[in-house]
């Protein structure tokens, strides 16, 4: 069972996984928000879910240590989501560690990822530790110490008109994240197209962590009703004036299950 509280979510129980949520600002700035950024630690291990502007600050300000993180994965590449990869990249690198460190993202940007590090003299095999970078794509399934399934989705697939014209080699991926662990379930949005891209996959989640920059709001109040979920968290927002604003329509229409994220916010399964 879980409490929550306009300072986030307490947990009342022992649990081996956590989930911090290190960002919740979407691509326009908000004072005191970092962008998109989730945190997952596990036994002592760390994985992160994506890393937009500000994020590696919050990682260092909540006293996390770059020495046991072992994984980045990245939902899709608009830079609210991934800016701060190069300044990780560069943190695992002056850590000296011999652990391998992983870079999981879209097929589309595996190669560019290289250049990118080449380009800014964070070359690969320059690295203390082994460094790979691994593209993926709609059903990739990661097993370690939890689960993470990739589910395509259509936040990108407005721009299908424009990518036949051009020669680089973006194919408008983009997913949002399901992580099981222990019997648990979350599912993490990142950005979306449509509330389509996630009603079928939720069902049954303990939580839904889902970005408010591109929903359909007065249809997610209607689902959120009837939805078989734990806890809506939202995040990715606006402004504080929308945070406000949903959390106050969700409690006008009488749904309980619906907290505002903060920078900061913790989750315990």
């Amino acid at each position: 069972m879980h409490k929550f509280s306009q300072k986030g979510v307490e947990a009342t129980g022992v649990s081996t996984l956590n989930l911090t949520i290190l960002g919740t600002a979407g691509g326009g700035p908000i004072p005191h928000r970092a962008k998109s950024g989730l945190l997952l630690q596990v036994n002592g291990r760390l994985s992160l879910l994506d890393c937009g502007g500000g994020v590696y600050q919050r990682f260092v300000d909540y006293g996390n240590d770059f020495v046991v993180l072992d994984r980045v994965f990245i939902s899709h590449t608009h830079p609210d989501h991934m800016s701060d990869l190069l300044l990780i990249a560069e943190a695992i690198y002056l850590t000296g560690r011999a652990e391998p460190f992983e870079i999981y993202v879209p097929d589309e940007f595996a190669e560019p990822c290289r250049n990118l590090l080449e380009a800014t003299y964070l070359f690969p095999d320059r690295f203390p530790c082994p460094l790979e970078i691994i593209g993926y794509g709609d059903g990739f399934t990661f097993r370690g110490n939890f689960d993470l399934t990739a589910i395509g989705n259509t936040h990108l697939s407005k721009h299908s008109a424009a990518l036949d014209s051009r020669t680089h080699s973006n194919r408008g991926q983009c997913h949002s994240f399901m992580i099981a662990h222990d019997g648990k379930r979350v599912l993490y949005s990142a950005d979306i197209g449509t509330l389509d891209d996630l009603i079928p996959h939720w069902g049954g989640c303990d939580y839904v962590i889902i970005e408010a920059a591109h929903i359909e709001w007065q249809r997610f109040y209607a689902e959120a009703k009837q939805a078989h979920v734990g806890e809506f968290i939202i995040t990715h927002l606006l402004s504080e004036a929308q945070a406000w604003d949903i959390q106050q329509q969700a409690y006008a229409q009488g749904i309980g299950n619906i907290v505002v994220a903060h920078d900061g916010m913790k989750i315990s399964l």
